[in-house]
């Protein structure tokens, strides 16, 4: 990665890639990592940039030129589960000592029975101070997940057996910790469905849930559910929906598919647009069929694996492709602090899918 964009032997194979190094300064962080399947992804200030490049060997090294402004650099570096029941465990100086049932977050790094199993995850325990919250769900689905005063930090590891227990390592710096509350995190997820005519159980208000789509819709659908479910009930077009109420700040907006209908091609479309839901019942035309042709404000999406600012293409290969979504699956997107757009699945974060997003924002999807 050179600048903002990617290169294979010198030549470049993508351009336009996530944060900029150029502009990085004193004090910003810069990782790669290979993942299991073969796909390259850089990461700026513990944030991934999304998938630079595919099919990398399994025997890599990480290089480094301190080229330019840069001339120093330092390599940077608890808490989780066990399987292991309190009064069966040997107590070891350390948790990274724990060899077995047992799965943790150091620093930002993911280990499983003292070994690494990821690098970079979505937040930086060396990073907190006094007052931070830190939490650990393991869902139904046995995925792990971290909260960091109240935000959920994205899938951690997964196929974590159903009886565990918390784990907490008082090490270097922090000497007291106080348990806050066992109660789970807030749920901001909502229901989607482009399936046909379905009767569905209803359960209003909803607790928990912060979001709502807002009533000014496309012409086929039908919300459900206190706002919180939306149903295409004809055709494979005109299901456009809208957050209720502005995204603020790294705020996360997420749906979950419940149900697809296979007569049809292609999938969910999300992204966020400055249209505001009041200003729809205005427009003589209304929502459009698609987000695809959503340019009457300024608006940004992924379509597929790709990124798309007012119908125009700006990037391509982008994260996880919307085309191999299924039932079960969820979607966030958030505008960041640094005016970037990223799509979440599954509460990972696919990185920067496109930067300069306007202060304000609603998010919408189709």
């Amino acid at each position: 990665m050179t600048g903002n964009g990617v290169m294979h032997n010198g030549t470049t194979i993508l351009d336009e890639y996530g944060h900029n190094l150029d502009r990085l300064k004193a004090g910003d962080t810069v990782g790669v990592m290979r993942k299991e399947d073969g796909s390259l992804h850089f990461f700026v200030n513990n944030v991934d940039q999304g998938l630079a490049a595919s099919n990398v060997p399994s025997s890599v090294y990480a290089v480094v030129d301190l080229y330019g402004q840069a001339a120093q650099a330092t390599i940077i570096d608890d808490t989780g589960v066990t399987a292991i029941r309190p009064e069966d465990l040997e107590f070891p100086s350390t948790m990274t000592d724990i060899d077995y049932d047992t799965w943790m977050l150091s620093g930002t790094a993911i280990m499983q029975d003292g070994n690494t199993m990821r690098n970079n995850y979505g937040c930086d325990l060396d990073s907190l101070t006094t007052g931070s919250r830190i939490g650990m769900m393991r869902n139904l689905n046995g995925d792990l997940h971290y909260y960091i005063n109240g935000v959920d930090q994205g899938v951690a590891c997964s196929g974590l057996p159903p009886e565990l227990y918390a784990v907490v390592d008082l090490y270097g710096q922090c000497v007291q910790v106080s348990i806050t509350s066992g109660s789970p995190p807030v749920d901001n997820s909502l229901s989607l469905s482009n399936a046909t005519e379905k009767s569905f159980p209803i359960h209003s208000p909803v607790p928990g849930i912060a979001h709502r789509f807002h009533s000014n819709c496309g012409k086929n659908v039908a919300l459900q559910n206190d706002g919180c479910r939306a149903v295409r009930i004809h055709g494979f077009s005109h299901g456009v929906v809208l957050s209720l109420k502005e995204l603020r700040s790294d705020e996360v907006f997420e749906v979950k598919i419940d149900e697809i209908d296979e007569q049809w091609s292609g999938s969910l479309h999300m992204g966020l647009t400055t249209l505001q839901p009041l200003d729809v019942s205005c427009t003589s035309s209304g929502l459009p069929s698609s987000l695809l042709e959503l340019r009457s404000k300024v608006s940004w999406l992924v379509s597929g694996s790709e990124v798309r600012r007012n119908g125009t293409l700006q990037k391509q290969n982008y994260g996880f492709s919307m085309e191999r979504l299924t039932v079960g699956n969820r979607v966030g997107v958030k505008r960041a602090a640094d005016d970037t757009m990223h799509i979440l699945v599954d509460g990972e974060d696919m990185g920067v899918a496109a930067a300069g997003i306007a202060k304000v924002s609603d998010r919408q999807l189709a």
